[in-house]
């Protein structure tokens, strides 16, 4: 039983992620920069701390940005017309993913640092096939993040729970 309650709870975290995959383009805004920003610690050399650093911080801005998404669902789930609190509770949402985006560039301003090895990563970057593979993955990367349509949300009819049950 504990067992299945566990896998469930993976089962519920995985369908968020998909959701917000799906139907939220800034989450599919920071998945980019975070593929391009992995490519470019590739090249820079990043060692294992800086690798940790930077997993922490990709996991902050992402957990962010699903928290985000969460708020602003539950808001427009419970009130219909302008509330300022509901305006409030999703302007606070929203800058905290602000906050963890401007402090992820903080971080890779220090994990980035090493001047002889920023110009040799750059220099790497901007070598002919790497600067060809670049420019040419703008485009996928744009379909990516902008070519999703946005999906009309549907729920599935909600099973009545234990004390639904109990009166019926």
């Amino acid at each position: 039983m504990f067992l299945v309650k566990l896998l469930k709870s993976f089962r519920y975290a995985f369908a968020g992620i998909c959701s917000s995959f799906r139907q939220e383009r800034n989450f599919r805004i920071h998945l980019t920069a975070i593929l391009y920003v992995t490519y470019f610690a590739f090249l820079y050399g990043l060692e294992p701390l800086g690798w940790a650093v930077l997993i922490l911080t990709f996991s902050f801005v992402l957990s962010n940005e699903l928290m985000n998404t969460a708020v602003e669902e539950c808001i427009d789930f419970k009130s219909a017309e302008w509330d300022p609190h509901a305006k409030l509770s999703k302007d606070n949402a929203a800058a905290s993913v602000l906050i963890a985006a401007v402090s992820s560039i903080i971080v890779a301003v220090f994990l980035f640092s090493d001047l002889e090895r920023l110009r040799t990563a750059v220099t790497a970057l901007l070598a002919f096939p790497r600067v060809l593979f670049l420019g040419l993955s703008l485009v996928p990367a744009a379909f990516f993040v902008f070519g999703f349509r946005k999906y009309e949300k549907e729920f599935p009819e909600k099973k009545p729970g234990k004390k639904e049950r109990n009166h019926q």
